[in-house]
C-alpha cells in the first residue's frame, strides 16, 4: 500500500511488521468519513462514482485487485474527495490470468457470484462490487440481500428517476458472466460519458516521509488497549 501514489487512495506513510504483534500503520487520516450510509441523487453521485473507479483501475492497471470493495472500505476527506482504503487482502497478480476463490474473500453483500461460488474469478470481481456500492449510494438500499453466500436474489434495476445510461451502467456491472462485465477502463470510460464531460484527475500527493519511532508508538498502542507491551520488535 506505501508504494501507491494516486489522489483516489489512502496515503500509507508507513509501517511496521512486529514478529509478535503483526503488522501496524500509519495511515492518512480521512475526516469526511465513510461512504456507507451516504445517499446521493445522480448528479451528485456521478463524480464520487469517477473518483471511486479511478482508484480501482489505477490498481487494476498495477495487477492489483482489492477484493474487499464496500462503503466502509471508501472514504472521504475535509474537502468530499474519495479515498479508496483497507487493501488489507488485496492480491498482487503476477498476470492477468484468473485466480481460484479457494477461500473466501470479501464482505458478503458485496461479493462477486465466482468468489461465492469458490470458482475462478478476475479483477472484474471488483466491478461487480463497485456496481453494489454505486446501486447503493443511488438507490439507499443494498443491490443484494440474501443472507445464503450462494444465494443472491436476482438483481432489482434502479427506477426510473435515474438516466438510462447510469441504469445500463450498473446493470453490465451486476451481469453474473464474469466475461460480460465492463472492465474498470469501460466502467470509468462510460461514467464520464454519462457526466457529459472528461474528469479532471487532480495532482498526485507529495510523498511524506515520517520518522516513526516504532517501538514507542507500538507500546503506546498496545498500553491503550491494555496488551502487554513488554517487548517491542
Amino acid at each position: 500500500m506505501k508504494g501507491f501514489n494516486h489522489p483516489n487512495i489512502v496515503q500509507c506513510y508507513d509501517y511496521h511488521l512486529s514478529e509478535k504483534h503483526g503488522l501496524f500503520m500509519v495511515l492518512q487520516l480521512c475526516t469526511g468519513g465513510q461512504l456507507r450510509g451516504v445517499k446521493r441523487d445522480e448528479s451528485n453521485s456521478i463524480p464520487l462514482f469517477l473518483q471511486i473507479t479511478n482508484a480501482i483501475k489505477y490498481l487494476h492497471s498495477k495487477n492489483v485487485w482489492h477484493r474487499d470493495l464496500k462503503p466502509e472500505n471508501i472514504f472521504l476527506d475535509e474537502q468530499g474527495n474519495i479515498k479508496v482504503g483497507d487493501l488489507g487482502i488485496a492480491k498482487v497478480m503476477q498476470n492477468t490470468d484468473a485466480t481460484s476463490a479457494l477461500y473466501y474473500y470479501g464482505s458478503t453483500p458485496y461479493i462477486s457470484p465466482q468468489i461465492l461460488e469458490r470458482d475462478s474469478y478476475s479483477a472484474k470481481a471488483d466491478v461487480w462490487s463497485l456496481g453494489c456500492i454505486f446501486h447503493e449510494v443511488l438507490s439507499g438500499e443494498i443491490a443484494f440481500k440474501s443472507k445464503e453466500l450462494t444465494k443472491q436474489i436476482h438483481y432489482t434495476e434502479l427506477g426510473h428517476k435515474f438516466s438510462f445510461g447510469i441504469r445500463e451502467l450498473i446493470k453490465d456491472m451486476l451481469l453474473k458472466k464474469e466475461s460480460d462485465r465492463p472492465s474498470s477502463d469501460d466502467v470509468f470510460a462510460r461514467l464520464e460519458l454519462i457526466q457529459g464531460k472528461k474528469y479532471v484527475q487532480p495532482p498526485s500527493p507529495k510523498k511524506t516521509e515520517l520518522a516513526v519511532d516504532w517501538p514507542k508508538l507500538v507500546t503506546a498502542i498496545l498500553i491503550a488497549e491494555g496488551k502487554n507491551a513488554n517487548i517491542i520488535r
